[in-house]
């Protein structure tokens, strides 16, 4: 994702289409919006609070290692970003009831 400065979305896309046939790899899609569009839209996806692979340890009474092999026996569900792997709190605090911590 990038951003253009324009006067107008048809030269944001003109602008956008000559910078992308300079990369090496197919287009795939493009959309072009304007700040108040994206604004809107970006908005309108909040994330859900989420927490670190030790802080669901802490919250669940169980080690960091633990937690990852939770994840990967698909017993907690997990998101990776990167690296890194974050857990919904809702998640958590749901297998904290569970567990009876």
């Amino acid at each position: 994702m990038f951003t253009i400065p324009a006067e107008s979305v048809r030269q944001a896309t003109s602008t956008a289409l000559a910078v992308l046939e300079t990369y090496p790899w197919p287009l795939r899609s493009l959309r072009v919006l304007t700040t108040a569009d994206f604004d809107r839209l970006t908005d309108a996806m909040a994330l859900p609070p989420l927490v670190s692979v030790q802080e669901a340890a802490d919250g669940l009474g169980m080690t960091r290692q633990g937690v990852l092999k939770a994840i990967k026996g698909k017993v907690l569900p997990a998101t990776r970003v990167g690296g890194t792997w974050v857990l919904q709190r809702s998640v958590v605090e749901g297998a904290r009831a569970h567990r009876g911590v």
